[in-house]
């Protein structure tokens, strides 16, 4: 018995991430209302990402500048309250980032991105632009496993957040209080 739980958890760790997003986002019940989605469709879209663009553009010039820009647009009044970015927003912010020159900023940046959404349960588009993060090279630290983790938690796909987690286990992080307090909370 025990010999089939390892070969199982040898399994799960050896889906990939793209499998499991596309998988996700195919079959997650809405978290919220139907604005989640990323949509052209939305009536303020073309305006907001217009004023949005130009505020990146003369706001953020490097990456010190972009921390600053991200923790504004992310920050919480203290109460719970979190500023809110629609998808959309997160979307123009996210394609920004990966055009900046001379280099992308470090992931902890997308970080704080990933997390604002985090809080105001977009994980639909958590998991979508942290796929498009894979594919541009660019490498998860513990505080992304994390936010995965969670948001995969939120909605119900322990078994997903079990896979992230055992990504973290070969890889050179070491699972903290967060990433078993999500995994726990859950399970219990």
């Amino acid at each position: 018995m025990a010999s089939a739980s390892s070969s199982r958890s040898f399994h799960f760790t050896s889906i990939s991430i793209s499998a499991l997003t596309c998988n996700l986002l195919s079959s997650c019940p809405h978290t919220r209302k139907p604005t989640t989605s990323i949509s052209q469709n939305e009536p303020s879209y073309p305006t907001t990402t217009a004023k949005l663009k130009e505020s990146l553009l003369l706001t953020v010039k490097d990456r010190a500048s972009l921390k600053k820009f991200l923790k504004e647009m992310c920050k919480s009044s203290g109460e719970g309250d979190v500023n809110i970015i629609t998808p959309n927003e997160a979307l123009c912010i996210f394609d920004y980032m990966l055009h900046m020159h001379p280099s992308s900023p470090p992931v902890t940046s997308f970080n704080i991105l990933f997390g604002c959404l985090a809080k105001t349960k977009h994980y639909e588009t958590v998991f979508l632009l942290f796929k498009r993060l894979n594919s541009t090279g660019l490498f998860p630290d513990l505080y992304t496993y994390n936010i995965l983790i969670n948001c995969f938690c939120k909605i119900g796909r322990v078994s997903s957040g079990f896979v992230i987690f055992g990504r973290i286990l070969p890889s050179c992080f070491t699972p903290d209080a967060v990433t078993f307090t999500s995994l726990i909370k859950v399970s219990t």
